[in-house]
């Protein structure tokens, strides 16, 4: 007897979860493309548990082959569900990709083929040549710097190089990053700096030098 209810109970139990789940997702309001995302991630085994803590979905970019069309050709969608507190990045190349906050999903961020149906994970899309970093690089939505950027404004200049060795000379205060100290690396390797260019693990007089030489081949 008290093996049957006990299993009555348990059944209810499951109920109640499902219901509340299926009325957070009626009650939750979809976006553009969300639910391919999530038919996406509920075939890979990510489906959200709960629409209502933690969730969440936007699209942070959408690229037009052409002015006058209605339907982009691709989105970078951002998704997340915080799991944990913490930050990850992703080097690709000499761009940082970086994100705020926990989540199952690689780095937050999926590429979405319109055209085709298809999702991919952002280093997916990066090793099939999909994602233009310049093109993102100027998208306020989307975080990413660049390795020797030091001063954080989008674009490798002399002035880093030069802000590098007056770190090391003592003659500025050379700021830790502690963004890098804190997050994780989920893509490309670790660096310990944005100013970390050739990923030795320290910022040294080469790190300037590697900035020199790459802007004299441009």
């Amino acid at each position: 007897m008290k093996r049957l209810i006990s299993i009555m109970l348990a059944g209810v139990l499951v109920a109640s979860v499902c219901s509340v789940t299926a009325f957070a997702e009626n009650a939750h309001e979809f976006q553009a493309y969300e639910q391919e995302f999530l038919d996406y991630l509920e075939e890979n085994g990510d489906y959200p548990e709960n629409f209502d803590y933690g969730y969440r979905y936007t699209i942070c970019y959408s690229h037009f082959e052409n002015v006058a069309d209605v339907t982009p050709t691709w989105v970078l969608i951002y998704a997340h569900t915080n799991i944990f507190d913490g930050s990850s990045y992703g080097v690709f190349d000499e761009y940082v990709l970086s994100s705020g906050s926990g989540m199952p999903y690689d780095l937050g961020y999926y590429f979405y083929d319109v055209l085709e149906d298809k999702f991919y994970q952002f280093h997916e899309a990066w090793e099939n040549g999909l994602v233009d970093m310049e093109e993102l690089l100027g998208v306020n939505s989307v975080d990413i710097s660049i390795l020797g950027d030091i001063d954080r404004n989008k674009e490798l200049s002399i002035m880093d190089a030069t802000e590098i060795q007056r770190g090391l000379a003592g003659i500025t205060e050379f700021q830790e990053d502690y963004f890098f100290r804190f997050s994780s690396s989920e893509y490309g390797g670790e660096v310990s700096h944005i100013a970390d260019i050739d990923r030795d693990g320290s910022v040294s007089i080469f790190d300037a030098t590697a900035i020199q030489r790459k802007l004299a081949k441009k």
